[in-house]
């Protein structure tokens, strides 16, 4: 259906806004995807659930009182599994196609079970799936997805590409407070790595600052080009994280020539494959 009136149809995407807390989560893939979408001809919008001030100023922000205001909406993609139910609304209201832009396995980790059903009934019914890896693609499919395509949304090669600089001796730690990344498991092992001579430094969100004394530096929240520069200058990634749905930061690692370590998980396997044959 992409293809049958480029010209002339709306895409609604729907975010969590949960997932604003972090870099890889759903605000970068779905830019990504409205920017792609938006380059191919469609006229696209976003939305978030609730407020969320860093889309005040993007191209394709729009509130959500103003769906209501909107004459025609083609397809709705749904990101997350908070997005389920309003997708399913509006959808119901414009007779739209329905689109799960899969950006994790949420039905495990969802607090409310009632989303989570709503997640997994939005596997096996949309009319269609964008899963952001071949892992989660299993998944889908094992719980009856129809019609799925796999698109690793969210790695800009354009920003992280390898480069022969001098790597000082530093590991850099990804740093999540959702407890299924693992980094509880990293923290106590720090001391341990600074006295074998390695500058341990963190970026991203802690759930107590006292968690951020640990590191050599911390530099909290950082942008696209801000987490490139630090790549480019160290040696080692840790990602500690037990599941993720395309895991853009070790991407961004190996891609800028910093060897990331990570968890034993499968969703791994079939992006760093043999030569040729890779994912991504």
């Amino acid at each position: 259906f992409f293809s049958s009136r480029r010209r002339h149809t709306r895409f609604k995407c729907d975010w969590s806004s949960r997932r604003v807390l972090f870099r890889s989560g759903g605000i970068q893939t779905s830019v990504k995807l409205a920017e792609d979408l938006s380059a191919a001809g469609f006229e696209v919008s976003i939305t978030s659930i609730n407020f969320d001030p860093s889309t005040d100023n993007h191209k394709f922000y729009i509130p959500s009182q103003s769906i209501e205001n909107l004459n025609t909406i083609k397809s709705i993609v749904s990101c997350g599994a908070e997005t389920v139910a309003l997708t399913n609304l509006f959808a119901e209201k414009f007779k739209s196609k329905s689109i799960l832009l899969m950006l994790g396995a949420d039905h495990y980790f969802t607090p409310l079970w009632k989303d989570a059903k709503n997640f997994i009934n939005a596997i096996q019914t949309y009319d269609f799936i964008i899963a952001l890896s071949p892992l989660l693609k299993k998944v889908a499919l094992s719980l009856g997805a129809r019609n799925i395509v796999c698109a690793p949304l969210g790695f800009d090669s354009k920003v992280f590409n390898f480069q022969k600089t001098a790597k000082s001796n530093q590991i850099v730690i990804n740093c999540r407070d959702s407890t299924e990344k693992g980094l509880r498991f990293l923290l106590p092992h720090i001391p341990k790595l600074r006295e074998m001579g390695w500058r341990v430094v963190g970026f991203g969100d802690v759930k107590d600052p006292k968690f951020a004394e640990v590191f050599d530096y911390f530099y909290g929240r950082l942008n696209k080009r801000e987490i490139y520069e630090l790549l480019l200058n160290s040696k080692i990634l840790l990602d500690a994280s037990f599941i993720e749905g395309l895991g853009l930061v070790a991407l961004e690692s190996a891609a800028s020539g910093c060897v990331p370590i990570i968890s034993k998980r499968h969703d791994y396997h079939e992006l760093f494959n043999e030569i040729g044959r890779a994912h991504v």
